[in-house]
């Protein structure tokens, strides 16, 4: 019911959040931290642009614009697979639009760590516009499961705590939803808690960049990869779950809630 009430306060009546909605404009609004191409595709007539992109990028990601939890997200790798462009095209069109984004590539540890998806850090921030600067209520690893090229833990992924000030892992993975933890990846066999994530201090420079640029956005879940072109954006999230957040910190975070969040209340 905090929950609810919180979220009601917030986004009830709160046009400033429909950036987060659909995902085209998220990635017009935050365009510089994205880091790679996207393109928005709503009809037929963005087949001469699409035919362009997939010229320069012969492996994309397909978000359809207000998906969450991962749903309807898919890869199409055109090296690999036996698809026109034609047929891509046809794929890409949703009822509300896409954004279809050059595909990420991870380098390094997190690719050690599972290699099938593009694994994702995620800050779960509130903006204080009394004291004009924000508080991280979260932040979590999240990486896929069972070969799934989606790392969401809401549809059977992993999370792990991150120290938001060090940026290595303080515990083992937890599968949503089923109680069960692993200390090492079932796909991989690498060690889960204890690992470095790199640049650390380069991404917290690129949080404390985003969170300005709309404080009316008080409270989001930011989605971070690194890539080989260094950490950039991926998504940012209204309603980010509470549930992951508080499952992998081994804890409830009522005691920070408290001190930003409930503010709302």
């Amino acid at each position: 019911m905090e929950r609810l009430n919180v979220y009601r306060k917030l986004f009830y009546n709160a046009p400033e959040y429909d950036v987060l909605h659909d995902k085209r404009e998220t990635y017009k609004m935050f365009k510089k931290y994205f880091k790679r191409d996207a393109l928005s595709i709503d009809n037929f007539q963005d087949l001469i642009n699409f035919s362009e992109f997939i010229k320069k990028h012969n492996k994309i990601i397909v978000k359809p614009s207000n998906s969450n939890n991962g749903n309807g997200i898919f890869i199409i790798n055109f090296e690999k697979e036996k698809i026109s462009g034609m047929d891509a095209f046809k794929k890409c069109l949703f009822k509300d639009g896409a954004l279809i984004e050059e595909f990420i590539n991870q380098p390094g540890v997190l690719n050690d760590l599972y290699p099938y998806s593009v694994n994702t850090v995620r800050f779960i921030t509130y903006f204080d516009n009394d004291r004009d600067t924000y508080d991280i209520l979260a932040s979590f690893l999240r990486m896929g499961f069972n070969k799934s090229q989606v790392d969401n833990s809401t549809i059977g992924g992993l999370s792990a705590a991150i120290d938001a000030n060090t940026g290595i892992i303080r515990t083992d993975g937890y599968k949503e939803n089923t109680g069960k933890s692993f200390e090492f990846h079932p796909d991989t066999g690498h060690k889960i808690k204890g690992v470095q994530l790199p640049d650390w201090n380069e991404l917290h420079r690129m949080l404390d960049e985003i969170v300005r640029i709309n404080p009316d956005l008080k409270f989001v879940g930011w989605d971070f990869a690194y890539s080989d072109k260094g950490w950039m954006l991926v998504e940012a999230n209204r309603k980010p779950g509470f549930y992951a957040a508080q499952m992998c910190n081994e804890s409830g975070l009522r005691p920070i809630f408290e001190k930003t969040l409930y503010k709302e209340l």
